[in-house]
């Protein structure tokens, strides 16, 4: 966490449990340690079913709809397995972070707003 001043990370909650909160700076310092700076070759694990996404995942289903930013808030089975629920134990499944529930574990604050977004798979 950043000494400078910034708000650090603090735990909000979600279904599911508590979140982590982080700046957005914090959240991209975060995945630069991780995977380096090119974003598209960050890794976002989907808190339902688990799946590990890129940017490049989603960049086939453009014509549907499908953009970059969609990697970090729904899963890439929105567009691959429409059918697949959150709660239909397959993978990936159609979980979007925009639905009725947030099952999101990380949570940006940027422009005082609350943004959830999935983690970083470590994999």
């Amino acid at each position: 966490m950043p000494d400078n001043g910034e708000k650090k990370a603090e735990e909000v909650k979600t279904v599911g449990g508590a979140a982590v909160t982080m700046t957005l700076d914090e959240w991209n310092k975060k995945g630069e340690k991780l995977f380096g700076p090119d974003k598209k070759k960050w890794r976002f694990k989907c808190p339902c079913c688990g799946n590990v996404q890129m940017v490049k995942d989603f960049e086939p289903f453009a014509e549907m709809g499908a953009e970059p930013n969609d990697v970090t808030c729904n899963c890439i089975g929105r567009w691959t397995h429409p059918d697949n629920t959150i709660n239909s134990g397959k993978c990936p499944c159609n979980y979007t972070s925009g639905g009725l529930f947030c099952f999101n574990k990380t949570i940006i604050l940027h422009e005082d707003k609350k943004i959830p977004v999935f983690e970083f798979s470590e994999e």
